[in-house]
C-alpha cells in the first residue's frame, strides 16, 4: 500500500509540472491572439509557467519529505 502512494505521489509531481506548463502556454497563446503579437507572449507565460512548475514540484517534494520523516520511527 505505501508503494502505491509513493507512485502516486511521483506522477503528481510530473502532472503538476505539466499542468503548470499548460496553463502558461494557453495563457500566452491567448493574450497574443487578443494583441496580434505572434510569438511574444506566448514565450513570456510558457517560462513563467515552466518557473512555477518548477517551484511547485520542489515545494511538494519539500513538504513529501517532511512528512516522510514525521512518520519514520527515531532510533
Amino acid at each position: 500500500m505505501k508503494n502505491i502512494y509513493n507512485l502516486f505521489s511521483a506522477a503528481s509531481f510530473g502532472f503538476i509540472f505539466l499542468l503548470s506548463i499548460v496553463v502558461g502556454l494557453g495563457i500566452g497563446v491567448f493574450l497574443d491572439k487578443i494583441f496580434k503579437t505572434h510569438p511574444v507572449f506566448t514565450i513570456i507565460f510558457t517560462a513563467i509557467g515552466m518557473a512555477s512548475g518548477i517551484y511547485s514540484v520542489f515545494k511538494e517534494i519539500k513538504n513529501y519529505t517532511q512528512d516522510k520523516q514525521k512518520c519514520s520511527p527515531r532510533l
